[in-house]
């Protein structure tokens, strides 16, 4: 006994290791608000030093492309009524909607970089760098369903009257949907009139 408790101990720590990192609601707000102060940061630094037009313009847009980002990571619905959730309920990272304004963030930033090759070679600005590119990279889209649009489903099941069609709720997650749908089905086609198992026939986005 005391060998097989050993064991589960020793395996634990290797088997939490072994599972893909998913990055967390919390730490995704975390390195949104990194990435805001580090953007602000470089515009700062760019304009003391006065240097080339191009140079400054593309600070400047790097800085407001990762206040966007900002927003639309933190922004919680698409109309007038909030949601409850900021964040997808099947996906931890980004939302969905987050992912063209993830790629001009890091468009951005490599134009950034571009324009001060050879400009700066300051161990602070390069470590700055290379934390906006580290914090850039972090950044997942969690998946899940666009938060402003909705998705219903309708499960069908086979009876001795005929096929029999069954509407699920309203969500804001597919998978809820396809849940809601199956068990309004399963709920509702008991008895001997109907036979057979529910399945998925349709979803609509609202």
């Amino acid at each position: 006994m005391k060998k097989l408790i050993i064991a589960a101990c020793l395996l634990l720590p290797l088997l939490a290791s072994a599972q893909p990192h998913r990055p967390g609601r919390g730490q995704t707000q975390m390195t949104l608000n990194q990435l805001t102060t580090q953007a602000d940061r470089l515009e700062r630094i760019v304009n003391r030093r006065v240097l080339r037009l191009p140079v400054t313009r593309a600070a400047r847009r790097f800085n407001r492309v990762v206040g966007r980002l900002a927003m639309c990571g933190q922004r919680i619905g698409g109309g007038p009524r909030p949601m409850p959730r900021p964040f997808p309920r099947f996906g931890r990272g980004l939302p969905a909607r987050c992912q063209p304004v993830l790629q001009r963030a890091r468009q951005a930033f490599r134009e950034v970089r571009l324009h001060l090759a050879g400009a700066f070679n300051f161990p602070r600005i390069q470590n700055l760098l290379q934390n906006i590119r580290r914090n850039l990279r972090s950044l997942k889209v969690g998946g899940g369903p666009v938060p402003h649009r909705r998705v219903q489903c309708t499960a069908v099941r086979q009876g001795r009257m005929g096929q029999r069609s069954f509407l699920g709720t309203l969500s804001f997650s597919r998978v809820s949907a396809e849940q809601s749908a199956l068990r309004a089905c399963e709920l509702a086609a008991r008895g001997p009139r109907h036979r057979g198992a529910c399945f998925i026939s349709t979803c609509r986005n609202f």
